[in-house]
């Protein structure tokens, strides 16, 4: 109930995104694209509860009350998936609606496995800000996402050139994905995401546990 009363006071930036988004859907943006942008803007002021919660010794006052800290991560977590999965499923009733009303033809497999990978994109990033938010809080964690990210993009130029290296071919990879059905995908894209968010969690607690109020 906190976490909803702050994102209230955040309506405004909400109805921008909204707008935002309306305006990319009728001047013929793709639908996945406007979801995973929708979802990552959502996922944003999800931690950014945690630099609230963080001021005038909020935390001090927060675990008065009968939640462990390992209660607190979990809130954290659940509350993000709600939220991210609420504004993907009104936001592809949305763009369906805005299609209709374009005579724009789409494939529904495709747009049901695009949904689904603009839930895992917004998972990822969730799974990447709570820890360094809870870590670095709010100051600090730019800095520590742009070394984050560049580390991903640094490790992913590596297993490239490593690939290279000892004629390594992932392309059997790419044609299995290809070919596995949408069932398939979703249960996978599924799967990833709880382990990504498990390993998160973990990571999250146990530097929420090693913090001093």
């Amino acid at each position: 109930m906190k976490d909803l009363k702050l994102l209230k006071n955040q309506k405004s930036f909400l109805m921008i995104v909204a707008v935002m988004c309306l305006v990319l859907l009728f001047r013929g943006q793709s639908p996945v694209f406007v979801m995973s942008y929708m979802s990552v803007m959502v996922t944003i002021l999800t931690t950014t509860t945690v630099s609230y919660d963080e001021m005038d010794n909020g935390m001090n006052f927060i675990f008065t009350f009968p939640i462990s800290r390992r209660h607190y991560v979990l809130e954290k977590y659940l509350f993000g998936v709600l939220m991210m999965t609420g504004v993907i499923v009104a936001g592809s009733a949305v763009s369906m609606a805005v299609l209709a009303t374009q005579s724009v033809t789409y494939d529904t497999q495709e747009c049901i496995v695009g949904i689904f990978g603009a839930l895992l994109s917004s998972v990822l990033f969730l799974a990447m800000m709570l820890p360094v938010q809870l870590k670095f809080g709010s100051e600090k964690t730019r800095i520590a996402m742009l070394i984050l990210v560049g580390g991903v993009v640094l490790a992913a130029y590596a297993i490239r050139q490593l690939a290279r290296l000892f004629s390594l071919d992932f392309s059997w990879l790419m044609i299995r994905i290809q070919q596995a059905g949408m069932v398939e995908l979703i249960l996978c894209a599924l799967a990833a995401a709880v382990v990504i968010l498990g390993i998160s969690y973990l990571i999250s607690a146990a530097v929420m546990m090693k913090k001093q109020f």
